[in-house]
């Protein structure tokens, strides 16, 4: 293997194999050791490999990955899958940044609105409670929201209305929007 590009294995001791590997724009040196034989640091080479060729062709990305590989290879951390960085890099999301829940974005937005009267507050705490903290979206990752996530939450939440008495089509006049002689179906117009 060619130590400038891709990185090499070498015995520290028996049953210590170490790899070492230069990565990104800024050329760091990552070194990991503890591996038991020449394959297992072989693999966990390729591996780091793997997910910095997703961040080919773009510098800045490349050097995100970099960085969270650094904090991702220490005991007890694990690297975030290529599928997973590819679809970061498509979003142009940063791969090194923590992912907030749409929950905690809500409650963010929310205090935003300490302009507002005490009745729209209310109204608006309501719905961020009922509608997102209190279902499935709340504990979403805000990057991982789809209208596939969305429609799946409001489907399993019960509905609030009551069922509807006809069994037939809606009618062409809905009850709940006045008439074009500005009454509510079922009351007369003033004289």
């Amino acid at each position: 293997m060619n130590e400038r590009s891709d990185g090499h294995v070498r015995d520290l001791a028996p049953g210590n194999w170490m790899f070492g590997v230069r990565l990104g724009t800024r050329r760091r040196y990552l070194k990991r050791s503890g591996y038991p034989n020449r394959s297992a640091a072989q693999r966990a080479l390729k591996e780091v490999l793997k997910r910095v060729a997703v961040g080919e062709g773009d510098q800045w990305f490349t050097d995100r990955i970099v960085d969270l590989i650094f904090e991702s290879t220490r005991p007890g951390c694990t690297l975030p899958a290529p599928d997973e960085l590819r679809r970061l890099r498509g979003a142009g999301l940063d791969p090194t940044a923590p992912s907030k829940l749409v929950g905690d974005y809500a409650q963010e937005w929310w205090a935003t609105k300490a302009d507002k009267r005490p009745s729209t507050q209310a109204i608006l705490r309501h719905r961020v409670d009922r509608h997102i903290r209190s279902s499935e979206l709340g504990g979403l990752p805000l990057d991982r929201v789809t209208r596939t996530s969305r429609r799946s939450s409001t489907a399993a939440r019960p509905s609030a209305r009551a069922p509807s008495s006809s069994s037939g089509p809606p009618s062409s006049r809905s009850s709940r929007w006045p008439s074009r002689t500005g009454c509510s179906p079922g009351t007369r117009p003033r004289r």
